[in-house]
């Protein structure tokens, strides 16, 4: 969001997923080549990527995202970072704030590959509102999720993968089935 003039700023490139799961695509790479060309068409150096996995939307579980904005805070060689998307960086409003924090209290650049933030009002307004839209995203998905177990539940079907040992019936209610061979142990 913002930019220091006195010298090509030297960036994190930081990226995240939610899940193990999409760890094994090409996210993480995808992000990090979005960051580095962006980057480089800016003029600015990537003085080193962070790859992680970890939940945007539950602040407590945020372990390794304070670790990253505790290394941009206290690292004088890097300027600031850049991320894919606001949602790849925060998903709740008090990681949010820790991102605005670093640049008005730190002074430190935060950027985003696929997003352009104006250095304005607006442009803060922009941040925000899209800060509260990623948060919206996961509040509304969890929604949607537990109304559709609770809909399984009521529908007389099992709402999850059956545990080792057991798997789903084809019957009309999806009843676990024991799997006998795989008990045996």
């Amino acid at each position: 969001m913002s930019e220091n003039s006195y010298h090509s700023l030297r960036l994190l490139s930081v990226c995240r997923v939610s899940s193990n799961e999409q760890r094994e695509g090409y996210s993480l790479e995808m992000q990090d080549q979005a960051n580095r060309e962006w980057a480089k068409k800016k003029g600015y150096l990537i003085v080193d990527s962070v790859k992680y996995v970890e939940t945007a939307s539950k602040q407590k579980e945020r372990r390794r995202f304070r670790e990253i904005i505790n290394r941009i805070c206290q690292d004088s060689t890097i300027d600031g970072a850049v991320f894919h998307k606001v949602d790849r960086a925060c998903r709740n409003l008090t990681d949010l704030a820790a991102l605005e924090a670093l640049e008005t209290e730190n002074k430190k650049s935060i950027f985003f590959s696929t997003q352009d933030f104006p250095q304005n009002a607006a442009g803060r307004l922009s941040f925000g509102v899209m800060g509260v839209v990623a948060r919206w995203y996961t509040d509304n998905l969890r929604e949607e999720v537990l109304k559709g177990l609770r809909g399984k539940v009521e529908a007389g079907e099992y709402p999850h993968r059956p545990p080792y040992g057991y798997k789903m019936g084809e019957n009309a209610n999806r009843s676990k089935l024991p799997v006998p061979e795989a008990r045996k142990g």
